[in-house]
C-alpha cells in the first residue's frame, strides 16, 4: 500500500530527476512518462500494461528511454530527445 507520504517522497524524487536530467543535456528536451491510477495500490498488472504500452510507443517514435524506473509508487520512463518543442 502507498502512503500519501510515499507519493510525496516519489514526487520530489522525480522532480530531482529531471532537473538532473535537463542540467546533463543542455539543449535536449525531456519526456517524462508516468502511469496515474487511482487508490493506494499504483503498481499492479494493469499499471503495467499500461507502462509497457507506452514504453513501446516511445521508443518506436523517439528512439532508446534514458531512464526507466519500476517503482512501489509506479513506473516512470524518462526521454531526452534534440527535438525541438512546437
Amino acid at each position: 500500500m502507498v502512503t500519501l507520504e510515499h507519493l510525496l517522497k516519489s514526487r520530489d524524487a522525480r522532480s530531482a530527476l529531471q532537473r538532473r536530467l535537463l542540467h546533463d543535456n543542455p539543449g535536449k528536451n525531456l519526456i517524462c512518462m508516468t502511469v496515474v491510477m487511482p487508490g493506494s495500490e499504483k503498481r499492479n498488472r494493469q499499471s503495467l500494461t499500461v507502462a509497457s504500452a507506452a514504453v513501446k510507443a516511445l521508443r518506436e517514435v523517439f528512439g532508446e528511454i534514458s531512464v526507466e524506473r519500476d517503482l512501489e509508487t509506479g513506473y516512470e520512463a524518462y526521454l531526452l530527445t534534440a527535438l525541438p518543442v512546437e
